[in-house]
């Protein structure tokens, strides 16, 4: 299980992300910059321990919602 949210212009602009910017970085848990692009989801385990990104297209292979 994980937490995710899918980054569109509503997430953009909470980050501050300058309007029609269509991607930004984040540093992932490894030390390496990850680009997150609109549309990706920025995914958590349930316990917080890092943040990362997973392409829309991906997302739904490992991934299903729980209703």
């Amino acid at each position: 299980k994980i937490k995710s949210i899918k980054v569109d212009n509503k997430i953009l602009q909470k980050l501050g992300i300058k309007k029609g910017a269509k991607e930004f970085y984040i540093m992932a848990n490894w030390g390496e910059k990850m680009i997150v692009k609109k549309n990706d989801y920025l995914v958590s385990p349930l316990d917080n321990s890092e943040v990362y990104r997973i392409a829309e297209k991906e997302f739904f292979e490992p991934y299903r919602k729980l209703k």
